[in-house]
């Protein structure tokens, strides 16, 4: 940011996985990824580019914390979990922290510690789950969680209710509205 501009700059990490792991996971063809072959990006150029999915990395200050709210409360599952990120020779990497990949469906969510992801925890946007089960979601976390907003049927067609996660994130739910 330059001189004389206000705020303050947060990275946002996104990953994109690769073919192959996504192949294997079988994530192409299914009505979660449409291959899209020969998209057109940028200045009008065609390029074989191929969006599936959107991995959010996110910067939690208890990792614990983070993993039973979101395996406690949402449904999520540990896939993997490490105490430090370490690069091809071993060592970890500088500011790698713990890290964990939570996983429902086929969402995944990649939760840190470290440092290598920005300064302390903040994002001002909400992470949306399309799901399915909202009011029983919803039904299921009442008394537990700090709701952003309450079970609501939306002008645009969803049905979806929003809370403050770990670390202030907030997190809706949303399903398309029945009728």
């Amino acid at each position: 940011m330059g001189p004389g501009t206000q705020g303050v700059y947060r990275p946002v990490w996104i990953i994109f996985w690769s073919d192959t792991l996504l192949a294997e996971k079988g994530f192409y063809g299914s009505e979660a990824c449409p291959k899209m072959k020969g998209a057109e990006v940028g200045g009008g150029c065609r390029m074989p580019i191929e969006y599936c999915r959107v991995m959010p990395a996110m910067r939690v200050t208890d990792l614990d914390g983070a993993i039973r709210f979101f395996t406690g409360l949402l449904g999520f599952q540990v896939a993997w979990r490490t105490t430090d990120d370490c690069a091809d020779d071993g060592n970890p990497r500088p500011g790698s922290g713990e890290t964990a990949m939570l996983e429902a469906g086929g969402v995944a969510l990649l939760l840190s510690t470290g440092s290598h992801l920005g300064g302390p925890p903040a994002f001002t946007g909400v992470l949306y789950f399309q799901m399915q089960g909202v009011s029983e979601l919803y039904q299921s976390l009442l008394g537990k969680v700090d709701f952003a907003w309450h079970l609501e049927q939306m002008p645009y067609g969803t049905l979806e209710f929003g809370v403050r996660g770990p670390d202030s994130y907030t997190l809706a739910f949303s399903m398309e509205a029945p009728g």
